[in-house]
């Protein structure tokens, strides 16, 4: 029995409504989300805050973001997104969609203002999403995004820090040291204009203070959550640095690089891409899904 005042009744007559019961109870409580989930959007809100700074509109570049982000960020920037797994909703997201590799982006040189990329660098190269291990693919994707960026472009990242030489982990990430974090930025021609270091508790620390995981486990079955990231902002440098040896593309054996004047390598004619499926409104037809 539901009991109604005067006013209530007067209400539901005057609105139409049929009156029925239901016993659904909700617990309101603090916010709360698995430590991935807090991550994610502290990552996301560092990269909003810093596209904030920027003049919109802009043609923004993302590499495997949150799909929800980037429906947000849509309203104010030009965008295009790749990724390697298709979504079945693509045709509805409001922007354009690209299936393709971040080692070898199809799109041609100086197409974009903004490059973002919060959740990619740690997982290249480490089979973790099947493929073979490769060490320098964080090198070869970084070298493709500053090939893709405008001279005055900017790049936005998250990834993985520790203290030392780093940690390559084989079908899972890498935890990056911070020498090495900024010596493959710089040879894949890009400056680090901004570089700050959290830990897991969401606190920003100097590098100095940067801690090796514990295997503490924040989310239940993962130690690998307590680790301390790196925030980066970085813009294109005028010289692009030396292909270490380990990558097969060399002066040698390609006839798309050759040696600029620092005695480094520069890429000087259009590489070759992998075909790709360009999604964007109701013609969709294929899209790739974020996930990393």
């Amino acid at each position: 029995m539901i009991n109604l005042s005067e006013a209530q009744k007067e209400v539901l007559e005057r609105r139409g409504f049929s009156l029925e019961q239901e016993n659904i109870k909700l617990d309101f409580v603090p916010y709360e989300a698995p430590q991935t989930i807090k991550r994610q959007m502290f990552w996301l809100s560092w990269v909003s805050q810093g596209l904030g700074a920027l003049p919109p509109p802009q043609k923004l570049l993302d590499i495997g973001s949150n799909l929800f982000w980037l429906c947000g960020v849509a309203s104010k920037y030009d965008v295009e997104m790749l990724d390697v797994r298709p979504h079945p909703l693509a045709n509805h997201f409001p922007f354009k969609m690209k299936i393709g590799d971040a080692v070898s982006l199809p799109y041609e040189k100086e197409s974009f203002d903004i490059a973002t990329f919060p959740q990619l660098l740690h997982w290249l190269g480490t089979a973790a999403y099947g493929g073979d291990v490769d060490m320098d693919a964080d090198f070869r994707a970084l070298s493709e995004i500053s090939r893709v960026l405008k001279k005055d472009g900017s790049a936005f990242f998250v990834t993985f820090a520790v203290p030392g030489s780093g940690v390559f982990k084989v079908n899972g990430r890498r935890l990056y040291g911070v020498s090495d974090l900024k010596d493959v930025v710089s040879r894949a021609g890009l400056k680090i204009d901004l570089l700050e270091f959290y830990s897991p508790e969401f606190k920003q620390i100097t590098a100095e203070q940067l801690s090796l995981p514990t295997g503490r486990e924040l989310v239940p079955g993962n130690p690998d959550e307590d680790i301390c990231w790196a925030f980066a902002r970085a813009s294109k440098a005028s010289v692009q640095q030396e292909i270490p040896s380990s990558n097969p593309a060399s002066t040698q054996n390609n006839p798309a690089l050759t040696r600029n004047e620092g005695g480094g390598s520069v890429l000087t004619s259009k590489p070759h891409h992998p075909s790709s499926k360009t999604v964007s409104g109701p013609e969709t037809k294929e899209a790739a899904r974020a996930g990393f």
